[in-house]
């Protein structure tokens, strides 16, 4: 008789494989045996075996992984190890969008366009539920009466309201560059025509119209002088000729940055074209000029209105006459409600700036109106998720009470109050007296968030039969950057919004910290890291720790890697040598605020705040980019030569950042990120590594003649590699 004794080991395995392992023993031992169907006796009895194996082996993997963080694969593992040493795992960081509604008709008076805490949604399906967000705000948005326009005039940089003033001869009867006529003013209510009054123009003007947009993008020219470099701007800030009919016109204001060096410049456009570009001083701290457009970006603050349809010529006819434009509310546009700088009055506007030198005899503006049809929309801000208040308990005047917030999934507590006095939160006890209205707010391991009291000895117990009410926030579970025109479903409900939608894809969210492999292995490393530092920056090592942790007060993290480097400054001085997200340099503002949140604030010869030890004062300065240039001629078979040299110069880009990371092989040799940076401060730029890139970067590759670099390059001390110059050859063979 056949040896029926399973010669595997059921621990190593769970159901389905214990199962097949059974089955496979019955057909060697028992070949008689051939029915398998799930409803045989014999089937059944081997599942219910499969079963208790199952839980035995699951059990037995808890035991070994769970107890320790290095191998814990569970959230609530790892949420009950953190709180060993006072570290809460984080929520979910909620996205964040705007909504542009139509409104219903003219209004004719102030009406409440948006009600505070309305609720908005995507429209959800069977595969993907509705995604919710929140106008999270007390006050209602109120808009109107539409038809009333502020006038503002900006004669030689002195903004002024002269609403009130009109009919007007603008500019003092002269105009001169940069003078500019503002329209607009209602915080809420954007509009998309106007009707305008002139008298008295002159043909020697020409006037720009531009609206406030904070536009970014990539040049669409590029072009080394030798010393400077011109960038085509006309896709970031318009391509429409201030000058049609010749002359020098100028004005308009860009920041244009360098992506390689981090290097800025604020440069004046020359609006002459179609081209229309700027021309810098320098190049931007390179050595060598890159003329790749996506090593730059353009910034601005002011963009030509889209769709103009201008009856007066940019105010150049004397005419009674309509400015009409596209609502600049799109994928890559967003109208900003600012103050253009005149006392303080926030409002959507439009301005028509003199773009040329010299000056001109200014129109006489008589009157502005509301356009016939005019479109009417009201903007404004939403976060993912929704606002409860709930009362979640009644104290009961024991020392410790807990209480448990009742809806989920958590992102934030707004307010807690008990018998309506408001509480505070802190993160423990160990500081509160008898008498403070302490609470804290946990996350157990099952997820449920605990509100708990204090003892009488540290933090006050509340009075019995006080009511406990809880504001807080929930949602969050699923991602909310949603793409653009997605939400799109009001839940709140209003008659003045005909209908409503997100001209851009909402941004920002995060899943809940444990919740996805790449977090908890950061968790892995962030846990521990917070027991060393415990906020305090006593080594070195302490300061690169604590800045890759640190959120200016916009909540971006300026600091993705950091070397601190002892006495790099004299005796007792840290110099913090500093790489920004994707690899560029931190701006100046950013690395003041890194500054100021170790060193503290100085008075007299006292330090206040600050996370660095009182006797040492550190110095936040960029990182020195070392641009790699690269020429290689590379053999590719025919059949795969095609497109190979983009992928070769991408695979290039991808390693030559200072933020690159190596690729690792994981159990089931699958190339991972291994979250280790690829180039060591004071390391070598080896040429092999560049070698693998292009290997690795397309199929096909028979040979590579690599001529630069010829060899290994020793980084300086705060020195880490860019992007220089590809000249990539694909030989096609």
């Amino acid at each position: 008789m056949a040896d029926t004794t399973p010669d595997f080991r059921w621990a190593a395995f769970y159901y389905p494989e214990i199962l097949a392992g059974l089955i496979e023993l019955k057909r060697a031992s028992w070949p008689e045996h051939s029915e398998e169907d799930p409803a045989d006796p014999v089937i059944q009895l081997y599942r219910a075996f499969a079963v208790v194996a199952h839980l035995g082996a699951v059990r037995l993997d808890h035991a070994a992984r769970e107890v320790y963080l290095p191998t814990a694969r569970l959230r609530s593992s790892v949420i009950a190890m953190a709180r060993l040493v006072d570290y809460e795992l984080a929520p979910a960081v909620p996205a964040e969008a705007y909504l542009v509604a139509a409104v219903s008709g003219s209004l004719s008076g102030s009406t409440t366009l948006v009600r505070g805490h309305s609720t908005f949604s995507t429209v959800g399906d069977s595969d993907a539920p509705a995604v919710l967000f929140e106008y999270d705000e007390d006050e209602d948005l109120t808009g109107g009466p539409t038809g009333s326009f502020r006038v503002l005039e900006d004669d030689g940089g002195v903004v002024s309201d002269v609403s009130a003033g009109l009919p007007l001869s603008l500019f003092a009867g002269t105009a001169a560059k940069n003078d500019a006529l503002y329209l607009g003013g209602d915080p809420v209510l954007a509009f998309n025509k106007l009707d305008l009054e002139l008298s008295a123009g002159s043909g020697a003007a020409w006037y720009r119209w531009e609206y406030r947009d904070d536009r970014a993008g990539q040049p669409d020219t590029v072009v080394d002088n030798g010393g400077t470099i011109t960038l085509g701007v006309d896709s970031v800030i318009g391509a429409s000729s201030a000058s049609p009919n010749g002359g020098e016109a100028t004005g308009l204001a860009v920041v244009v940055t360098c992506l390689r060096t981090g290097v800025s410049e604020t440069l004046e456009v020359d609006t002459g074209g179609p081209p229309n570009t700027v021309e810098t001083t320098g190049t931007l701290g390179q050595t060598t000029v890159s003329t790749n457009a996506a090593d730059y970006l353009i910034e601005t603050e002011w963009a030509e209105l889209p769709g103009l349809e201008d009856e007066t010529a940019g105010l150049v006819d004397v005419v009674t006459g309509t400015v009409a434009f596209t609502l600049p509310h799109a994928t890559d546009r967003r109208w900003l409600p600012s103050d253009p700088g005149a006392e303080g009055v926030d409002g959507y506007w439009i301005r028509a700036r003199l773009a040329r030198n010299g000056t001109a005899a200014a129109p006489t503006l008589e009157a502005v109106t509301e356009a016939r049809k005019t479109t009417w929309a009201v903007t404004w801000e939403v976060r993912q998720g929704r606002r409860v208040v709930e009362k979640i308990g009644t104290t009961d005047g024991t020392a410790g009470q807990a209480l448990e917030l009742g809806q989920g999934p958590f992102l934030s507590l707004v307010t807690l109050t008990v018998a309506g006095d408001a509480w505070a939160q802190v993160s423990n006890f160990l500081s509160s007296a008898a008498y403070d209205r302490h609470f804290t707010l946990q996350e157990d391991p099952d997820g449920t968030w605990i509100v708990t009291f204090g003892d009488g000895t540290n933090g006050k117990i509340p009075a019995a039969s006080g009511a406990v009410v809880a504001t807080y926030r929930i949602g969050g579970s699923d991602s909310g950057n949603v793409g653009a025109d997605t939400i799109t479903k009001d839940r709140t409900g209003n008659g003045k919004i005909k209908a409503i939608t997100n001209p851009q894809a909402a941004t920002g969210w995060e899943a809940q910290e444990g919740t996805t492999d790449t977090s908890l292995d950061a968790l892995r490393v962030e846990i521990p890291a917070s027991l060393r530092t415990r906020g305090r920056a006593v080594t070195p090592e302490d300061c690169e720790t604590l800045a890759g942790d640190f959120t200016t007060e916009d909540g971006s993290a300026p600091v993705a890697r950091a070397l601190a480097i002892e006495e790099g400054n004299g005796p007792k001085t840290i110099a913090l040598v500093c790489v920004g997200p994707g690899g560029i340099a931190p701006s100046t503002a950013d690395l003041a605020e890194v500054d100021a949140y170790f060193n503290g604030e100085t008075f007299g010869l006292q330090r206040v705040g600050g996370v660095l030890l009182a006797n040492q004062e550190l110095t936040a300065e960029p990182f020195t980019p070392y641009p790699v240039d690269v020429t290689a001629s590379v053999r590719v078979l025919a059949d795969y030569s095609s497109g190979a040299q983009a992928k070769i110069e991408a695979a290039l880009g991808a390693i030559l950042i200072p933020t690159a990371t190596r690729l690792v092989q994981d159990s089931d040799g699958r190339w991972v990120d291994s979250g280790i940076f690829l180039w060591s401060w004071e390391g070598e730029v080896d040429p092999a590594a560049l070698l693998g890139a292009i290997y690795t970067s397309t199929p096909g590759i028979v040979g590579i003649t690599l001529t630069t670099p010829a060899a290994s390059y020793t980084l300086a001390a705060g020195e880490l590699p860019t992007t220089g110059t590809l000249t990539i050859t694909v030989v096609s063979v």
